[in-house]
């Protein structure tokens, strides 16, 4: 692990206003797993848009298997260099089947599908998914199309670098393994792997080193050996950020009321199966459950957008009827989508109008019913200082932003709405973890005004530090509650209902 295979040497681009990366150097070596982490905006996607193409810096070099990149380089010619990206949305055409995707853009004119989807089954097996190579790619679930994406850059053509950008993201945790255990097997083969992921235990999980990016510069790179999450955070972080003192913060003992704030009951449509649970007034409920349990489903049957076959829903004691999300909005029930890009945010409106969106009514003048223009800058002014959202300026088109300023954008419209439930749908996937923990504190502060939250995430261990209680889904049913005093250190019996361990 001696030779380089990568070396990047003062990079330095800027943007408007933003000096994104300042003389950044980054090095690869043969046969390593090289981690590379940072809040959003830190500099990583910057970074590697340069490696692979995307963008021109303004000044610095790349050397590749010891000879000098001359010239500007385009995403074509990385390619052909072999540098390879997967990010965290998989890159496929959809109707077409796995076989295809695999070798898409190196089909001959004149296919051999006998031949092509033999290749593609042994393929498939060292990927460590159960498919027919022949099935359409939209018939896969999310994981298989990020395990398939990634296994394409693993086995087909001549790689010499792999970046992994955020395709943890989506996985189950057996569909990780198999994306950890593909990467152990290339790094034997001498190949060189670069891993961004905000999930720092994932970064001790495979990787060999770990460069840290803050603000557009180039902190360090250190042997993971050397580090632990603690340190690693701070590092990220800038200042002192111990999990285990803020997770004590989050949750306050007897915080949760014990009036009933909303309740389902009976409620069942195609995807779920008489679900009956109640929020309390101060109260975080968990959601868990694997990819296709229900989770997502429930949350956006609640905010209105798949209808009830039957089922009542109570607010404050009385009945209410939820048809679609303008009912639930009416309500006082807000929700906080897991895509934020495709259903949260309007990209290309700025920061002022995405905060504004849900409470335009009342920004309105009483004459004329125009908006109040010094009342609408109040508001977006204290969202934006309320949760540190980095931006140039209101008028900022929110697809600029970083990942975890528009998760913050898409949390302060929530605030602006008042609600009395949010619900909350993995929140925190794609954020670093400053970011997430502003955003969680900013929540629980909302609880005393007598909210409650229904909260899903992937993240177990954050769900247990902050949450009253949990619900269990498996297949549309809910199969286990966990009240806060049943928590434990040992996630066995969670683990064991998630996979249906508990199922009637």
């Amino acid at each position: 692990m001696n030779s380089l295979r990568l070396s990047l040497e003062g990079i330095t681009k800027k943007f408007p206003g933003v000096l994104a990366l300042k003389n950044v150097d980054f090095d690869l070596r043969e046969g390593e797993i090289h981690g590379l982490v940072g809040k959003n905006g830190a500099g990583k996607s910057t970074l590697i848009s340069v490696l692979s193409g995307r963008l021109r810096p303004d000044s610095g070099k790349m050397v590749l298997m010891g000879h000098a990149i001359e010239g500007d380089i385009d995403p074509k010619k990385a390619r052909e260099l072999g540098i390879v990206v997967v990010s965290q949305d998989p890159e496929f055409v959809g109707e077409f089947s796995i076989a295809e995707n695999l070798f898409l853009g190196k089909l001959p004119r004149m296919v051999n599908w006998r031949d092509l989807n033999r290749e593609a089954s042994k393929i498939v097996a060292r990927i460590g998914i159960d498919v027919d190579p022949k099935q359409r790619m939209d018939d896969l679930s999310v994981g298989q199309q990020q395990l398939t994406c990634a296994g394409r850059s693993f086995f087909i053509g001549d790689s010499k670098v792999i970046v992994l950008d955020e395709v943890t993201a989506s996985l189950t945790a057996k569909e990780q393994e198999c994306l950890f255990e593909l990467i152990r097997a290339h790094k034997r083969m001498g190949r060189s792997v670069i891993f961004i992921s905000h999930l720092l235990d994932e970064i001790f999980k495979i990787c060999d080193r770990v460069t840290v990016l803050r603000d557009g510069e180039k902190i360090g790179t250190y042997d993971v050996s050397s580090l632990d999450l603690s340190h690693l955070i701070d590092l990220v972080v800038g200042h002192q950020l111990a999990i285990s003192q803020a997770h004590k913060t989050y949750h306050v003992s007897g915080r949760a009321q014990k009036e009933v704030l909303f309740s389902v009951k009976g409620l069942s449509n195609p995807f779920l199966k008489n679900i009956e649970f109640a929020i309390h007034k101060n109260e975080i409920l968990g959601l868990v459950g694997l990819r296709g349990s229900g989770r997502t489903n429930l949350l956006k049957t609640l905010a209105g957008h798949i209808p009830l076959s039957s089922g009542s829903i109570r607010l404050n004691g009385n009945p209410i009827k939820i048809s679609s999300p303008e009912d639930a909005l009416h309500h006082g029930i807000c929700m906080l989508y897991e895509d934020r890009e495709v259903e949260s945010l309007i990209p290309v409106l700025s920061v002022k109008e995405n905060l504004t969106l849900s409470c335009l009514k009342r920004l309105l003048r009483k004459v004329m019913h125009l908006i109040n223009h010094e009342k609408e800058l109040t508001l977006v002014g204290g969202l934006i200082d309320k949760l540190k959202i980095i931006t140039p300026s209101y008028e900022t088109e929110v697809q600029y932003l970083s990942g975890g300023n528009k998760q913050k954008v898409v949390v302060g419209r929530l605030l602006a709405s008042e609600p009395h439930i949010y619900l909350l749908d993995d929140p925190f996937r794609g954020i670093d973890v400053s970011s997430k923990y502003e955003i969680l504190t900013l929540l629980i502060t909302e609880l005393s005004k007598g909210t409650g939250i229904l909260l899903a995430s992937s993240e177990i261990e954050l769900l247990l530090s902050v949450c009253d209680k949990l619900l269990v889904l498996f297949k549309g049913r809910l199969i286990r509650e966990f009240r806060r005093e049943e928590f434990s250190v040992d996630t066995t019996e969670l683990f064991k209902a998630m996979d249906g361990g508990y199922e009637d």
